[in-house]
């Protein structure tokens, strides 16, 4: 792909996202805060592409390209091997574009927990490498809506031993698929994108959130983020990826203030505020 990036127009999709890959491509330059109709010449096929260290690229394209009804494909290619790339996606925002970086990101760094798939609905493993991550650090859940097929970055979590904490999860997930919700019990919602979670009667908010997510979803990816024994560490890299990649499930307690920024601890409040008059 020829680099014809001009200097004195302005991306709109940030870098850093990337990291550690290279960016050696982007014409970027689709706004969130307009239509697609309204900005159908920045709808190219040759958006963004980034190399990584051990033969892995991300290419970033629109396609059809100029076509409004279209939707962004992110390609993982291994080799430059295009005509057999290891991974596909199709997405519709920017929002889905940071989540499924930072899926890709996961396959190419080997920081992949665990893959779940809903065959003829039932959970069947596609991926566990659960027993490599007994170690303290921070994780990341991302699914495919089954309604919307959109990419949603599930819950983030940091902890003394991911393989502990996410085979609970895993165990949660398998086993309440095929539980029924009578949706009597309504946990807060915590955040401006939050799924609000219900629940039955007695059920706590891990068992109803679980519940939820495994009857949401047709496929589960959990991504290792780091791993450090650093506790400072963890809290700021769990808010971080919570915060970027609007984690719809996770909820910040009050004891959880030193993980945010100011403005985002004051969104929270902000939020909590109008939850308590309604």
């Amino acid at each position: 792909m020829q680099n014809l990036v001009r200097k004195e127009k302005r991306h709109v999709i940030d870098e850093k996202i990337f990291g550690p890959g290279i960016v050696t491509y982007n014409n970027y330059q689709i706004c969130s805060d307009k239509s697609f109709d309204e900005q159908s010449e920045n709808l190219l096929e040759d958006l963004v592409q980034v190399e990584y260290e051990n033969g892995y690229l991300i290419d970033i394209g629109w396609y059809p390209e100029c076509d409004p009804n279209g939707s962004f494909k992110l390609y993982l290619i291994k080799d430059y091997n295009w005509d057999n790339p290891v991974k596909v996606k199709e997405v519709k925002n920017t929002d889905e574009i940071i989540r499924v970086v930072s899926i890709y990101k996961a396959y190419i760094m080997k920081c992949v927990a665990f893959v779940l798939k809903k065959d003829s609905g039932m959970w069947m493993e596609s991926k566990n490498h659960l027993d490599e991550f007994d170690c303290a650090g921070v994780w990341a859940m991302f699914g495919m809506d089954t309604k919307t097929k959109e990419i949603v970055c599930l819950e983030v979590g940091e902890t003394s031993n991911i393989k502990k904490e996410l085979s609970s999860d895993y165990k949660s997930m398998v086993e309440s698929l095929s539980k029924v919700c009578s949706k009597k019990k309504k946990f807060r919602k915590a955040l401006p994108w939050s799924e609000i979670i219900y629940g039955n009667d007695g059920e706590t908010r891990f068992d109803a959130k679980y519940r939820q997510i495994s009857q949401q979803c047709s496929e589960i990816i959990v991504c290792v983020v780091m791993r450090d024994d650093n506790i400072e560490n963890r809290y700021n890299t769990e808010i971080k990826q919570a915060w970027d990649n609007k984690a719809v499930y996770w909820y910040p307690a009050p004891t959880n203030k030193k993980r945010c920024n100011v403005s985002q601890w004051a969104e929270i409040r902000k939020l909590r505020s109008q939850t308590d008059k309604k």
